[in-house]
């Protein structure tokens, strides 16, 4: 390879890694992680909760036509009843993502977290501290 001052050989990361913001909150996470991985692309979905039903609603999707990664890192503070979490995992596996999911946020509820991982058993999730439902810190 050749770069402004000379030839170098290099190797370069196998595995293609996409951040996968859930707007808006996600997006406070991403500076980190391009920073960690600065190959990494940045595809955002929005999803918000609706009023009555509590039913996830995706209202923004930029993921390519194709898949242009090979794993992905989605980005979320909380998970809380696991139902953004389990619809961002069905859209991305739907986009042909069908494993190499993980999950990076902050708390989560046990119960979000075992919704998550009753539909989808194959992501892998990091989480800083898990609430019960009373608010209650549990590890």
């Amino acid at each position: 390879m050749e770069s402004p001052l000379t030839s170098y050989t290099g190797t370069e990361l196998a595995t293609r890694i996409g951040l996968v913001p859930i707007l808006r909150s996600g997006l406070s996470f991403v500076d980190a992680l391009e920073g960690l991985v600065p190959t990494a692309r940045v595809l955002h979905l929005g999803i918000f909760r609706e009023r009555i039903s509590l039913q996830p609603v995706e209202y923004y999707n930029k993921l390519p036509s194709e898949p242009n990664v090979d794993q992905v890192i989605v980005l979320e503070p909380m998970i809380a009843t696991g139902g953004t979490a389990v619809a961002a995992t069905s859209i991305l596996k739907d986009w042909g993502i069908k494993s190499k999911i993980k999950f990076i946020t902050i708390c989560a509820s046990r119960q979000g977290l075992e919704n998550l991982m009753k539909h989808h058993p194959d992501v892998e999730v990091f989480v800083v501290f898990i609430l019960n439902f009373s608010g209650q810190l549990i590890t």
